[in-house]
């Protein structure tokens, strides 16, 4: 795989969404891209590619703060 770079796609001004309360990095990555999670917090994360398709969802917690990018083809996600 190659690079790959991630963007917040914004629904809706004044509506919280995880681009609001989630850190992640690196940006760009190769492989693993991690969360910055407070304990007893979670999150549902879903990877959307350049043409608007679903891609992949998680679970994001402190106990599981990373999603596993490296079978992502090479280019520019959305996380939402």
């Amino acid at each position: 795989t190659g690079e790959l770079t991630f963007t917040e796609k914004v629904i809706e001004p004044n509506i919280q969404t995880t681009s609001d309360a989630l850190k992640y990095y690196p940006n760009p990555t190769n492989d693993i891209l991690f969360f910055e999670v407070q304990i007893n917090e979670k999150y549902v994360v879903s990877v959307i590619d350049g043409m608007g398709n679903f891609v992949k969802g998680q679970t994001i917690s402190s106990q599981s703060n990373f999603i596993d990018c490296s079978n992502l083809s090479s280019g520019i996600y959305c996380r939402i």
